[in-house]
């Protein structure tokens, strides 16, 4: 049994910064639930819910090389990945965080990752 992890997705507009609308990242998220090309363990659906808040953990080790992938369908989006370990000795180093943009990892400022997550 490998390591398991608790994953979230934010996605935001690139031409603004700002978190898209509800209704545009619950439609963006059921295209990567039925997408076997970027999820093909099926592993978003276990892992967030359609506003892309953690489901449950789970052995998601291609998260961001699949996130990445899916991006590229997206070029006007940056997807965040937040993830943090399940297991309680890895907590305190507190959750992990990638972005993605057209099928490239991006670099964001820490006022981006706040605005996406809160």
């Amino acid at each position: 049994m490998g390591m398991y992890s608790y994953i979230r997705l934010a996605v935001l507009n690139i031409k603004d910064g700002q978190v898209i609308s509800t209704q545009e990242k619950n439609e963006i998220i059921q295209i990567l639930y039925k997408d076997r090309e970027a999820d093909p363990n099926s592993f978003a659906e276990m892992a967030f819910d359609l506003n892309g808040n953690i489901n449950d953990s789970v052995p998601w080790y291609d998260v961001e090389e699949n996130i990445k992938t899916f991006s590229e369908k997206y070029p006007e989006h940056i997807f965040i990945v937040r993830q943090r370990s399940a297991e309680e000795e890895f907590e305190e180093e507190g959750p992990y965080y990638s972005s993605f943009n057209a099928g490239n990892s991006v670099q964001l400022k820490d006022e981006y990752i706040h605005l996406a997550f809160n």
